[in-house]
Parts: C-alpha cells; sequence; structure tokens
C-alpha cells in the first residue's frame, strides 16, 4: 500500500480498525491517556478501550505506553481503567507492567500505533493546549498517515526502536485503582441472570463468585463464613483492602426467614464498611413481607436485591 493521509476526525476510528484486525501485536505509544475524550467525547476512549480488551482476549501481545498528567481528573480515570485491565488479567494486587506503562513527561510529543509489526498510523505533533474554562491542559486530536514498513522502512523502524527504547526505560501506572462503589456493585448484582436452574445457597455462591471475580479480580472476591448463623457471605475488597463489601445470599426465602434475617444482619453487617447487600432469589415471601422486610433493612443500612 502507499501512505495515505488520516484525517483527525477518524484517527481514532482508524486506530479501533487496526486494533480489531491485529492477529500478532498492538504497539501503541499515546501521549494521551484518555484517547481522544477531549476532542471526540467519552464514547470514543470506551471504543479504544474495548478494542484493546477483546484483542488481549484474542491473545494478542499489548504494549500501551501512555502520558498520564496526575493534575487531570480525566487522565487519572483512564488510568485506573487501565489499571483494572492490569490487575484482572495478571491475578495480581499490584500492576506489573505488562500492558500498561507510563511515559515520562519529558517524552516525545507524538502519538503512534503499529500493528502485527506491518502497519503504522502515525500523527502530526500534538501540542498541549490549556483549556481555561476547563482548567485542563489538553492535547487535541491531529490527523496522521497510516503506512506499512515496506512503504517506508527507515521512518518504520525509527518509530519502532523508539518504542522499543521508551518502553524498555517506562515504569507501571503509577495510579491507584479506584475503590469498588457501592452503586456499581449493586448494578452488576442486579443484571446478574445466571441463576435459573441453581438447587441450593452452595451452588449459587459458586456461581456469584465466578461472576464477580471476572469483575473484580479472584484476589478481591471470597468466600467467608458468617458471623451468625448457619449462612454463608462473599466479601469483595477494593484493591486497597480497607473497605468491605459485603453480600448475603438466600434462595426461596419464606416469611420466617424475613424475620430473622434482620436481626442476623444487625450483628455482623457493621465490619462491612463499603456496604451490605441480601440477595435474595426467587423469594417465597409475601408483597407484605418484601415491604416490611426493605424498611427494617434500611434502618441498618442493608440493601435488597431480588431476582426471579
Amino acid at each position: 500500500m502507499t501512505k495515505m493521509i488520516i484525517d483527525k476526525g477518524n484517527f481514532y476510528s482508524q486506530s479501533i480498525k487496526l486494533i480489531e484486525e491485529s492477529k500478532k501485536s498492538v504497539r501503541f505509544y499515546s501521549i494521551s491517556c484518555c484517547f481522544g475524550f477531549y476532542s471526540e467525547g467519552l464514547e470514543t476512549y470506551g471504543k479504544v478501550l474495548l478494542a484493546i480488551r477483546h484483542a488481549l482476549g484474542r491473545v494478542v501481545d499489548i504494549n500501551v505506553l501512555t502520558k498520564v498528567d496526575h493534575d487531570n481528573p480525566i487522565d487519572v480515570y483512564a488510568a485506573r481503567r487501565f489499571a483494572e485491565i492490569e490487575i484482572a488479567l495478571s491475578g495480581d494486587a499490584q500492576q506489573d507492567g505488562r500492558i500498561f506503562r507510563e511515559l515520562n513527561s519529558d517524552a516525545e510529543q507524538i502519538q503512534f500505533i503499529i500493528v502485527d509489526d506491518r502497519s503504522i498510523l502515525l500523527t502530526s505533533f500534538q501540542k498541549e493546549n490549556i483549556d481555561e474554562n476547563l482548567h485542563l491542559v489538553l492535547n487535541k486530536v491531529e490527523g496522521g498517515v497510516l503506512f506499512e514498513s515496506s512503504d517506508d522502512p527507515m521512518q518504520f523502524r525509527r518509530y519502532s526502536s523508539l518504542f522499543a527504547d521508551a518502553w524498555s526505560k517506562s515504569p507501571p501506572l503509577q495510579v491507584d485503582v479506584r475503590p469498588v462503589s457501592r452503586t456499581m456493585l449493586r448494578s452488576f448484582l442486579l443484571r446478574w441472570t445466571a441463576m435459573p436452574d441453581t438447587r441450593n445457597e452452595q451452588e449459587l455462591v459458586q456461581l456469584l463468585m465466578g461472576y464477580l471475580q471476572d469483575l473484580f479480580s479472584p484476589r478481591n472476591v471470597t468466600i467467608r463464613p458468617a458471623a451468625t448463623g448457619n449462612r454463608i457471605e462473599i466479601l469483595v475488597r477494593n484493591r486497597r483492602r480497607y473497605e468491605r463489601y459485603g453480600i448475603e445470599i438466600k434462595i426461596k426465602p419464606d416469611g420466617a426467614y424475613a424475620d430473622e434475617i434482620v436481626k442476623r444482619l444487625a450483628d455482623s453487617q457493621e465490619e462491612y464498611d463499603g456496604g451490605f447487600e441480601l440477595l435474595v432469589v426467587r423469594p417465597g415471601y409475601t408483597s407484605d413481607k418484601r415491604t416490611s422486610l426493605r424498611e427494617q433493612l434500611g434502618k441498618i443500612d442493608v440493601g435488597l436485591i431480588e431476582l426471579q
């Protein structure tokens, strides 16, 4: 192919296409941690991130070098998402830099993506812009050029070497993963559907454990015996380990269970400073009992989630 000029409005869509079509490797050198967030919006960042995740699922070798402005909340948000992906794939509570590393502040202000050691999409120079209204230093997206190694071997080797050198000198992301929020956890529980033929709580716990471990990493989701009664609780920790989220599970609870569970949870839920949820599958109590149960649980700050 010959060199193709890529308009700045198509840079990220072309990047996404290259990542989606990758077979072996993706090398992304980016001076913007949030991938077009400022110029094109959060949806573009989400699409680039999804393409990277899908490529990782195909066992494509992904290396992303990115510059993080730690005073910029948009950059910090984006970097945290990278760190969460790294942790989920490595199974380790510390980012190991296998996928994402952080460029130094004095890194060359260029942006490019090399795919399968053959194709390169290279942007024009992207200078930093101060947006006084947003009070942020931002890099606006620019156009660039797409070509293959055979089109310009010397230039291709230059950027391949630049990436390899910068990668070897760059540390893993220096950012803490954002703690799991109670709202997020509730949202995932409400969306869970893998329980139609479940026979008992033990089987349900194993299914839910797998679901949550895929979301929050195996190290942060564990089973623990409840403080009171013959019950099972699931503990979800965030990476910092000082907030703990508890989940009590029950299948087909009747009115008697609804009457007694409030007191049992009141004795144990205080240790879960991040929040506690009672997850009920196929409830067997009446609508009046449901109203009473929800009211009593609300007084001790325990959420009720019902799934059919």
